[in-house]
């Protein structure tokens, strides 16, 4: 758990002294640590992957016997924590595969079980009712999902099941409990931090969600147009008096990256008061959008990279510039500027050894391939076949980049660039 708090947060989000209770009686809790022990100690070698999958699917099966025989209330700290760590394990084992959803849809339903329980707890005033009272734990699963569902959405194949599942109003009750009264708004967020970052993951979500419907009908494309509202409005608040550095590098280059979302999503709309860009079928090599290609390339090599002559790092934690990552991989043109990601990418797997980030190092490595494959060669792979046609690039078609804004609005997403088969 102290791994998953930020450093500026309430020391207080770092005691787990509610888990060590808990395992007490629960061995199968001690088998999903020491799952999550070997994938970290490990560092993505094989033999270690079969010891920490072993003590993984122990702890699984108890987990589903007790869900199954209802024999815990669904409301208890113990058993959210259980649901995190299983979707964090799926997200930093290093398989190809992922099992994450299942366990995001199950924190889903233990958060709104959660709220209910307080709800009717409330309405019926009966004390002598268990009443679930908000803790750390509810704020610290709330911004773990979010975070979660965010940069998981980018390669999630189904973003309306899952959208399903829970409800912002779930997720809002815990973001919005400060378990330290007395302390700064940074300090009660264990995850995400201040500024804005809460509703710039939770924009992003809505984007790629909404992504998998394009071309948009009327209600989408409402929508939509709400959420570059919503876009504006953030980029207002969180770039205080047009000062670039009043929003933390990361808030920065989401904004960006949703911004070019946002133009494809409402691309080529006959509502000319829905079409942001004034214009018809956006694509990568649009002026505008290389405009904010390049400044999203220019935070991640000015704030997160770090280069000498024996080795290349990047300063982010493990995952933050994943989904930012995949956006520029279907925008940016240039040979340094995908090279420059995959060294990111290398470096952030190098100093982490997270699965998530091995896969998306995997589908920018496929993007890229599909973007530049010659025109006239033969598809060597299942994921490299084209969906409808072949997209051009406008004044190239002999010697031709493919546009790759249109993966974005693709129905089941960039998913296809995981399958292996």
């Amino acid at each position: 758990m102290p791994l998953l708090v930020r450093a500026e947060a309430h020391p207080g989000f770092r005691d787990v002294s509610f888990l060590y209770v808990a395992t007490g009686s629960r061995p199968w809790m001690r088998s999903l640590f020491a799952s999550l022990a070997a994938l970290h100690l490990g560092q993505g070698t094989p033999s270690h992957q079969a010891v920490a999958d072993r003590y993984y699917y122990t702890a699984l099966a108890a987990y589903k016997v007790i869900l199954e025989k209802g024999e815990a209330q669904g409301t208890e700290d113990w058993l959210l924590s259980a649901a995190v760590f299983f979707y964090l394990y799926e997200q930093w084992r290093s398989g190809v595969a992922s099992n994450i959803r299942q366990h995001l849809e199950g924190t889903a339903q233990l958060l709104r079980l959660r709220r209910t329980n307080r709800r009717a707890v409330r309405q019926q005033a009966i004390a002598s009712t268990p009443v679930s009272t908000l803790s750390a734990m509810d704020r610290i699963a709330a911004e773990s999902f979010l975070y979660h569902v965010a940069i998981d959405s980018i390669v999630d194949p189904d973003l309306d099941t899952l959208s399903s599942k829970f409800s912002w109003a779930d997720v809002n009750e815990g973001l919005g409990y400060n378990p330290f009264p007395s302390a700064s708004e940074a300090a009660n967020s264990p995850v995400l931090g201040h500024g804005g970052a809460p509703s710039v993951y939770r924009l992003a979500f809505e984007v790629t969600r909404l992504g998998r419907h394009w071309p948009l009908v009327l209600y989408d494309r409402l929508e939509a147009v709400q959420l570059h509202k919503t876009l504006s409005e953030l980029k207002t608040v969180t770039l205080i008096d047009d000062d670039p550095e009043a929003a933390s590098p990361t808030v920065r280059l989401y904004l960006l990256a949703i911004e070019i979302y946002l133009l494809k999503l409402l691309d080529g709309s006959e509502d000319s008061d829905s079409n942001i860009h004034g214009g018809v079928f956006v694509t990568s090599s649009d002026l505008y959008v290389q405009h904010l290609a390049q400044a999203a390339m220019s935070i991640i090599r000015d704030e997160f990279c770090t280069h000498n002559e024996d080795d290349y790092g990047c300063l982010a934690s493990s995952t933050d510039l994943c989904w930012p990552m995949v956006v520029l991989v279907c925008t940016i043109e240039a040979e340094v500027d995908i090279q420059l990601l995959k060294e990111c990418l290398i470096a952030l797997w190098r100093t982490s050894y997270c699965g998530y980030v091995r896969r998306i190092a995997l589908v920018v490595e496929r993007v890229w391939t599909w973007r530049t494959w010659p025109w006239m060669g033969t598809w060597t792979e299942p994921w490299m076949e084209p969906w409808v046609g072949s997209w051009q690039l406008p004044g190239m078609e002999n010697e031709c980049i493919r546009d790759g804004l249109c993966l974005l609005t693709q129905q089941g997403g960039l998913a296809r660039f995981l399958n292996v088969v």
